[in-house]
This record gives C-alpha cells, sequence and structure tokens, in this order.
C-alpha cells in the first residue's frame, strides 16, 4: 500500500483520500461536510474521515481479492489430496500446507477486526 493522498476542497466542504494498493487499484473514501457543521468545517478533520473511510475500502479488497481466493484455493487443494490412499498427515509438504491454510485463516481474522476497529473508530469519532 502506498501512502495515502489526501485532497481537501475548502469551497465545497469535501475531503477525499485515495489509496494505491500494490496491485494498482485505487480506493477512494471521501468525507462532505453537512450544511449544519459549516460553522465548525476543518481539513483535518474530513481528511481523517476519508482516510478511515478509504482503509475500510482498501483492506476490502485485500480480503476479498487475495487472502479469500488464496485461502480457497490452498483448502480445496487440501480436500483434493486429503481425499487419496497415499495422504500422509504427517509428511512435510501437508503440514507446510496446513501451516499455509492457518496463516492464511488468521490473516483473514486480523484483517476482519481491523475493518470493525476501523469501522467502530469511524462511528465514534463522528458522533
Amino acid at each position: 500500500m502506498k501512502s495515502p493522498m489526501v485532497y481537501w476542497d475548502p469551497d465545497t466542504g469535501v475531503s477525499q483520500c485515495v489509496i494505491t494498493a500494490k496491485d494498482g487499484s485505487v480506493h477512494v473514501g471521501s468525507a462532505k461536510c453537512s450544511p449544519k457543521d459549516q460553522d465548525m468545517m476543518s481539513e483535518k478533520t474530513g481528511a481523517a474521515i476519508a482516510e478511515m473511510r478509504a482503509q475500510i475500502a482498501y483492506l476490502r479488497h485485500e480480503r476479498d481479492a487475495e487472502v479469500k481466493p488464496e485461502l480457497k484455493a490452498l483448502k480445496r487443494f487440501w480436500n483434493t489430496i486429503n481425499q487419496s490412499k497415499y495422504y500422509d498427515a504427517n509428511s512435510y509438504p501437508v503440514q507446510i500446507l496446513l501451516r499455509s491454510i492457518q496463516r492464511y485463516e488468521n490473516d483473514l481474522d486480523a484483517i476482519n477486526e481491523e475493518i470493525s476497529a476501523i469501522k467502530d473508530n469511524l462511528s465514534v469519532y463522528m458522533q
């Protein structure tokens, strides 16, 4: 992930944050100041909200485009070799495969927890 780029338009009260993933995909988060809050409009507040939204979009992309497909492929492969009459649960390749599956499951849990934490922070920040 490259560092986020934040854009602020004081005339409209819109702040945007752009995060570019390592695969080249672009994730945008934006925040618009409510008309009733115009007197307290701040570039830093809008940037913080936009960045949190962009991070959520980026993490969802990582989860859905990278971690889940890899985990699905590894599990499918394990289910295939698991049915073989030559399957040996103690063999080195099987142990490596199971560790890889566990690592991707841990990555998936971590990403889901991070998305949840950012959403909670965003809701608290906006209150």
